[in-house]
């Protein structure tokens, strides 16, 4: 995440980057929502482990894990600058979804505006 001023001409401001998965004052464990039957944490060190989801069943959907980047210390959803996983070994892709701006819908990130997700394919 990215902490940037706002100011009226380049170069002006610094951005700092923030890794939010490592505060949970910045990103608290009630807004990470893992599939059921999960173990282990999305925090990087966490002594829980690293998050290990179960496979889905027959014809089951693929496993989704929300989180939410707004808190009470942090209303404003911040910038994102990085989204990587530190093990991709059973991850096939990635798609990043948010809510406008007043709506309760979520809707694929599309970067470049052609109307396609973009979307990480890892392995």
């Amino acid at each position: 995440m990215f902490n940037c001023p706002l100011f009226d001409f380049p170069g002006a401001g610094v951005c700092t980057q923030t890794d939010g998965m490592e505060d949970p004052q910045i990103i608290p464990d009630d807004n990470i929502d893992t599939p059921t039957g999960s173990t282990g944490s999305l925090r990087p060190d966490d002594e829980e482990g690293p998050l290990v989801i179960p496979p889905p069943g027959p014809g089951g959907e693929n496993p989704q894990i929300t989180i939410d980047l707004t808190s009470d210390k942090y209303p404003e959803a911040p910038n994102i600058g990085d989204l990587t996983p530190d093990d991709t070994e059973n991850i096939d892709t990635i798609t990043i979804f948010y809510k406008p701006p007043g709506s309760t819908t979520f809707v694929p990130l599309d970067t470049d505006g052609n109307g396609i997700p973009n979307v990480s394919i890892i392995n």
